[in-house]
């Protein structure tokens, strides 16, 4: 489900479209918030490790 942040980054600006970018609070995203996001078409990507948790989500 995670997928790099440079790589999705990539592929949105190649599409030239418009985008919006979901950042979660600092205790994350809960499953239910998740689950919208994917059903709404967003695309979970990965900031790289949090020294302090899991991984930051990006939608």
């Amino acid at each position: 489900m995670w997928r790099s942040l440079k790589e999705q980054i990539g592929k949105v600006f190649s599409q030239n479209t418009d985008s919006l970018i979901l950042i979660g609070p600092e205790g994350d995203f809960t499953h239910e918030e998740v689950e919208m996001c994917i059903s709404a078409g967003f695309r979970g990507v990965s900031l790289g490790k949090a020294g302090y948790g899991p991984k930051l989500p990006v939608w």
